[in-house]
């Protein structure tokens, strides 16, 4: 009587089984389909010992009935029987007294007309008659108890039956509108978790597309550093030309070399900073990776989802 929920049940964890691998949790959604699958499993057991308890108890009954018709049978024919001797018996007696006849008992035989036969004790044969009509009379009573009994076993089989039945049906809407809620809110939860990822997506693009644009301006400083650089390497070269005696550190040459020093430093700082960039856009890369493929995990999870919800 369960077979389409215990299809349709199976059906969804067979569906969900197919979901993405990250997405193969035992969610809530999961441990309520294993609980109904094992409910209905039990409803159908109780249900087919139902039946069979049924069947028995029909096929007693029909058993019954066939014995009480052919016992009512037997005693319509022996009515029938009786009914025609009697109507004999009348119609002889009145012929009798039509042609005059003495209302008499004849020899050895029985008021009525009707001859004995010889060699039979009439009180023998009175007692007789008597047990066997009080035989007749408790097979009677006997048959109408054991019909009555199964009747009255059947009557409760059948309330037990409807309380079982009462019982199974609660426990089915039971456990299917708990999976049905259940998927419901897990579909929800999911829609809610895309909207997140989508929303992080649009952040960590966004961020690559500002890092980018940080290492497009610190590379613009570092070539922009070349021309002073070059400026002070040739000013350097043209005073160690200089006479021997005019070799000296002057407050010239001190300030060209403190120039390249912190040249150098701004260019060292850049550089650093360039390699910082670089890394800094390399995980935002990894992570707008990792949260596109959560999203289309997550989205295909939800397709199978909704399908298991939708799907009667």
């Amino acid at each position: 009587a369960r077979d389409p929920d215990i299809q349709l049940c199976l059906w969804r964890l067979s569906r969900r089984e197919r979901r993405p691998l990250r997405e193969q949790v035992r969610d809530p959604a999961e441990v309520l389909l294993e609980q109904q699958k094992t409910t209905l499993m039990e409803i159908q057991k109780r249900l087919s010992e139902a039946m069979r308890r049924t069947e028995l108890t029909s096929r007693d009954l029909e058993d019954k009935l066939q014995e009480v018709r052919h016992d009512l049978d037997h005693k319509v024919q022996a009515l029938g029987i009786d009914q025609t001797c009697l109507r004999t018996t009348v119609r002889s007696h009145e012929t009798a007294l039509e042609m005059g006849r003495p209302r008499s008992t004849p020899p050895g035989g029985i008021s009525g007309g009707i001859p004995s036969h010889r060699g039979v004790n009439p009180r023998l044969a009175h007692h007789e008659t008597s047990r066997n009509e009080t035989n007749r009379h408790q097979e009677a009573t006997r048959l109408g108890h054991s019909g009555g009994a199964k009747e009255e076993r059947a009557k409760i089989l059948r309330d037990e039956n409807n309380a079982i039945m009462q019982q199974c049906e609660k426990a089915s809407k039971e456990a299917s509108s708990n999976v049905e809620r259940c998927l419901e809110d897990v579909v929800k939860e999911n829609q809610a978790i895309r909207h997140r990822l989508e929303n992080e997506i649009a952040k960590t693009g966004a961020q690559i597309d500002h890092t980018k644009d940080t290492m497009a301006e610190t590379r613009a400083q570092i070539h922009s550093l070349g021309e002073p650089t070059d400026n002070a390497a040739t000013c350097a070269s043209f005073r160690r030309q200089r006479a021997t005696r005019e070799h000296f550190h002057d407050p010239v040459s001190t300030r060209i070399q403190e120039h390249q020093m912190s040249t150098h430093r701004a260019y060292q700082e850049l550089m650093d900073h360039h390699s910082e960039e670089k890394a800094n856009l390399q995980d935002l890369n990894e992570r707008l990776e990792r949260l596109k493929d959560d999203l289309r995990d997550k989205t295909g999870a939800l397709h199978l989802d909704g399908d298991c919800l939708t799907h009667q």
